[in-house]
């Protein structure tokens, strides 16, 4: 990172009553801020994919409510992204359109045999 965000980063924390970035009590700190199951849920579905293990492990402990698991509030996320139909992100980036999975059976198939 580097120092103008790092100086940036440090002054918002500060502004805030909070240690700077190198506070060894400052997840502690932004976990006590966390309200409630959906607004942790809402933190870890911002967080890049390959940090959320790292973020829940971290913050989860630290919270002011007992936290579900992290397989729970990820389970929640993408049943909520489903039912609004959200965009899916490709590998590349780029997003889809949500499309409803079809589901063949046996019977569907002999009908349109």
């Amino acid at each position: 990172m580097n120092r103008a965000l790092r100086r940036r980063i440090n002054q918002t924390l500060g502004e805030h009553g909070l240690g700077q970035l190198d506070h060894p009590g400052l997840v502690n700190q932004l976990a006590y801020l966390v309200r409630d199951d959906e607004h942790f849920k809402s933190l870890l579905i911002a967080c890049e994919p390959s940090e959320r293990g790292h973020m829940f492990a971290a913050m989860a402990p630290n919270l002011r409510f007992k936290p579900k698991t992290l397989d729970q509030y990820l389970t929640e996320a993408r049943q909520d992204a489903e039912a609004r139909r959200l965009p899916l992100q490709a590998e590349d980036g780029t997003l889809k359109e949500f499309q409803i999975p079809e589901i063949k059976t046996v019977a569907m198939d002999e009908e349109t045999s």
